[in-house]
């Protein structure tokens, strides 16, 4: 699912990394589009960590559970992560929450560098991470399902 999920992202951003929520941190899952001198962008998404107590899109998103648009706010936080990512700060950024069973299990981040161009179509990822979390949501009632009837065996 999270690679489905960046490939749909893709078509909307220039660059993605797919954020997996824990209760109080979100860490750095997986990423299109993030190039890196020197070292495996991958590797460094994967070790990403934020603290979900300290001002961010994130903590917005997690206690909104809506989708964030707009720009990125100065704040250690953010700083650090644009650091990481290899220091170039976007314009305008996008966080979508993928909701399942009524918690929030991943946010997808993207923005357009390294071109300054507007983020467009945001809203059919939005209509996506909802179907997919729908999707998700479904997977767990039906193994739910399956173990009950085992269980009454």
């Amino acid at each position: 699912m999270t690679l489905l999920i960046l490939r749909y992202a893709s078509e909307v951003v220039n660059r993605a990394i797919l954020f997996m929520v824990k209760r109080d941190e979100v860490r750095g899952l997986g990423q299109f589009g993030i190039e890196l001198k020197g070292a495996s962008a991958d590797q460094v998404v994967r070790n990403i960590r934020i603290p979900l107590d300290c001002p961010s899109f994130f903590s917005t998103v997690v206690e909104t559970r809506q989708t964030y648009v707009g720009p990125l706010e100065e704040n250690d936080t953010h700083t650090a992560m644009i650091k990481t990512l290899g220091g170039d700060r976007p314009d305008e950024i996008m966080a979508i929450p993928l909701i399942v069973d009524g918690k929030i299990a991943l946010v997808v981040y993207g923005d357009n560098l390294p071109d300054k161009k507007q983020l467009r179509d945001v809203d059919t990822l939005e209509i996506f991470m909802s179907q997919a979390g729908m999707a998700l949501e479904k997977a767990l009632l039906e193994k739910k399902i399956a173990e009950l009837q085992k269980e009454r065996e």
